[in-house]
């Protein structure tokens, strides 16, 4: 009889011993059990650039070593004291541009070949943004450069934006000799429309 029970012992041990492997079995199952969802973006960099034109008709990419010609009226190379002389200049989004621009204008001079004298401490310069192509005394439009801004070295800082891609930033250069400029003085004055953006447009420029 010891014998007999010593086996149903073992038995019942061996059985419990199945029964806790079976439950751990069990518990492992349902903690396996999982379900995963996935997202992805594909980005592409925009496209930014602004062109200018100087006849009102031809746009180009005008660089510092290649600057746009602008055509005054009554001939820069015939200034007289306390006379202006006045320019239209034009800048929008180039095709494909894909970010709005807020526009900073630089200016600076460079001095005739010696032993010419220089003019540029003598001339200033303002800026109208018009509705039109055009610019002469009679011009009007909004100011974004006073006529007091020097032309040797100066920066108009977010002067103007270009928020809409069909849209044209007319420009009206008039630059003024003081009462005092030389005779036979000269300088050339080179003016940098930058454009810096981030913000998006709703429509790329076309």
């Amino acid at each position: 009889m010891k014998k007999s029970t010593r086996s149903f012992g073992v038995k019942a041990r061996a059985i419990l011993a199945g029964s806790l492997v079976l439950g751990v079995g069990a518990t492992v199952t349902l903690a396996s059990w999982n379900d995963s969802e996935f997202a992805f973006g594909a980005f592409t960099g925009g496209k930014f650039n602004i062109q200018s034109s100087a006849n009102g008709t031809t746009w180009t990419d005008a660089t510092s070593s290649s600057p746009a010609a602008l055509t005054f009226k009554v001939g820069p190379g015939t200034l007289s004291p306390n006379t202006t002389v006045y320019a239209p200049f034009a800048v929008k989004l180039a095709t494909g541009t894909t970010n709005v621009a807020d526009v900073t204008i630089k200016s600076t001079s460079t001095a005739p070949v010696a032993p010419g004298v220089d003019a540029s401490s003598h001339l200033t310069y303002k800026i109208l943004k018009t509705a039109a192509w055009g610019c002469d005394a009679a011009t009007t439009g909004t100011l974004i450069a006073p006529v007091s801004t020097a032309v040797s070295a100066s920066t108009l800082a977010n002067a103007f934006a270009l928020n809409d891609a069909a849209t044209t930033a007319y420009l009206c250069i008039a630059v003024t000799a003081d009462a005092t400029l030389a005779q036979s003085s000269a300088s050339t004055v080179t003016w940098e429309f930058g454009g810096v953006s981030n913000a998006a447009l709703a429509t790329p420029a076309s």
